[in-house]
């Protein structure tokens, strides 16, 4: 939260933000300040988590659980985040934004998720014709 604060007093109000940072020793960089906050926060997987949840369960019952539609902005908003918190770490770090580097470290994280769900899907998809035989001659 204070990296969220930070920021916004940086962008909103240099001034203020020039006032806060006057007080730091002559050898510290103002953002020093901000790039110290920078850190995992455990507490957005758990945030994350609920509005997976939530998702799951409207679509499992969407009359009972109605608001579950709502894992979605919460979701949104997270991911908006942690993007923000990434561009900005590669920004503290090389004092530019590489949005290619961005992107590669996105699908190097992303695709082994991608190629086991497409690999896991392919099985049960060519399965399905047998198991559904194995089912009728079971339950019928």
């Amino acid at each position: 939260m204070k990296t969220l604060i930070s920021i916004i007093v940086l962008f909103f109000s240099p001034s203020l933000f020039a006032e806060a940072t006057s007080q730091l020793p002559k050898c510290q960089s103002a953002w020093i300040v901000i790039k110290t906050d920078l850190v995992y926060h455990p507490e957005i997987d758990g945030l994350r988590a609920i509005a997976v949840v939530l998702v799951i369960l409207f679509h499992i019952n969407s009359q009972i659980f109605s608001f579950g539609y709502l894992g979605v902005d919460i979701f949104f908003v997270i991911s908006g985040f942690v993007i923000s918190q990434s561009l900005y770490k590669d920004y503290f770090k090389n004092q530019k934004i590489s949005i290619i580097n961005f992107y590669t470290r996105r699908f190097k994280r992303l695709y082994p998720a991608l190629m086991t769900v497409i690999f896991v899907t392919a099985i049960l998809y060519s399965l399905e014709s047998r198991l559904e035989f194995l089912y009728s001659l079971i339950f019928q």
